[in-house]
């Protein structure tokens, strides 16, 4: 690894995913230190908010699923966790205090503490997870109690243990302070380009130009020269429908239907494809209308205000609607405008079982509108100004990725003895 000297001496472990280790190092298996079984079968109505002991339980990490008096299985500090099922297998926990856990987990309770390092063991099952937990990739992916106890563990010595788990301990959490400051600045980028966008959407790029009350609270002043209007004078407004799910004719066709979700996963500004089409039958079917390409498909209904253009012929289902636009407005600009207007839209919905934003509101809704050629001027700036915003994210991810690669690597370096950490804490200190 670059900026750690290799350690010499090296043997071959015979394991290949292991490789190499310093030769005075010992290699165990798992049952050799910890004693280990599935975690208690426990019903949600036997837990309390107010018993003693937190219940974990296996969803994307070990979390705490609530909490229970006199459980039949009891762990302690040093001992661990391990998720057992689904996509949370390999992320274990070691416990920091009196817990149970549920059948979702395997416990590996110490058998003696002391002869081995509680945090170096934890940084090895991290460090190595990837193959000390493999799984088929079943429907429900497993991990049995025997997979775990027969798995191999290095056994350092017990200086070694401690300052390999206290310089894992202080690495990663300066690596994941990084991380942390750099997935902020994505956030405060994804902040100002909202801000961006709805500065320029309604107050125009002259910040010298005169000002009026739009008499619009959401909006405020607009340039003195704009004028309000409503939607259903700018656009066509278009409904969606669904045709009958238990018609397969009416199912993988060529005609584009677009969804809320199709919106929701979208990372652009443009809607291309859709995760479902629609045949010829299935269209004259329903209620639901196919518009042209460069229109704008906003979600109306759970949840409200996703938006994007279309770039081809595309129809939609009955939690979007479709906007047309006609004539005195760009197509970008009513897209840059409902983006910037999320919030708003949102509290104009209504319903008890679920909110919708109905055809009649949204026709409705009032919009500041320049002239044509100051739109597209507007339109330009922010198509810039989105692409240095998002150039600058995209290398904040790229960063985010490497240190993420570099902190699994730094693990699994260290905990396989390959780094000479000689030298280290010192440096620390």
């Amino acid at each position: 690894m670059v900026g750690y000297k290799k350690k010499t001496n090296l043997k071959n472990c015979g394991i290949l995913w292991v490789g190499e280790i310093p030769e005075h190092w010992d290699m165990k298996k798992f049952k050799h230190f910890y004693a280990s079984s599935m975690g208690n079968t426990i019903l949600k109505e036997d837990l309390s908010d107010e018993a003693a002991t937190p219940v974990y339980s296996a969803t994307e990490y070990v979390e705490i699923l609530g909490y229970i008096d006199n459980p039949n299985v009891i762990l302690n500090k040093d001992d661990f966790i391990i998720p057992a099922r689904g996509n949370s297998i390999g992320h274990v926990k070691l416990v920091a205090e009196k817990c149970t856990c549920t059948q979702t987990t395997i416990y590996a309770r110490s058998l003696n503490p002391g002869r081995i390092n509680p945090n170096f063991v934890y940084w090895y099952q991290i460090g190595l997870r990837s193959k000390l937990y493999e799984f088929d990739n079943t429907a429900i992916p497993q991990l049995t109690v025997r997979q775990v106890k027969e798995n191999p563990i290095l056994v350092p010595s017990p200086d070694e243990q401690q300052a390999i788990a206290a310089f894992l301990d202080r690495e990663t959490v300066r690596i994941d302070a990084l991380i942390q400051k750099k997935e902020r600045m994505i956030e405060l980028l994804k902040e100002k380009r909202i801000a961006l966008i709805t500065q320029a959407v309604t107050k125009g790029l002259d910040a010298n130009v005169p000002m009026r009350d739009s008499g619009i609270e959401w909006l405020g002043e607009v340039p003195e020269h704009w004028r309000i209007t409503s939607i259903k004078h700018i656009a066509k407004v278009v409904n969606g429908s669904t045709p009958s799910s238990s018609e397969p004719d009416f199912w993988d066709g060529d005609i584009l239907w677009a969804t809320p979700d199709d919106l929701g996963s979208l990372n652009d500004k443009y809607l291309c494809s859709t995760n479902r089409q629609i045949t010829k039958e299935g269209y004259q079917s329903c209620g639901t209308t196919i518009a042209p390409g460069n229109s704008i498909v906003l979600s109306t209904r759970a949840p409200i205000g996703h938006v994007a253009l279309t770039l081809n012929d595309m129809c939609c289902n009955q939690g979007c609607r479709i906007l047309v636009p006609q004539g005195s407005i760009v197509s970008d600009y009513l897209y840059y405008l409902l983006l910037s207007s999320k919030a708003v839209l949102d509290a104009l919905g209504q319903g008890s079982t679920f909110k919708e934003l109905n055809r009649e509101r949204l026709s409705s809704f009032k919009l500041p509108l320049p002239r044509i050629e100051e739109q597209k001027d507007i339109i330009t700036y922010i198509d810039l100004e989105i692409l240095r915003n998002t150039q600058i994210s995209e290398k904040l991810k790229e960063s985010i990725s490497l240190l993420r690669e570099y902190r699994a690597s730094l693990i699994h370096h260290a905990v396989t003895g390959k780094i000479d950490l000689r030298g280290h804490d010192a440096q620390a200190q």
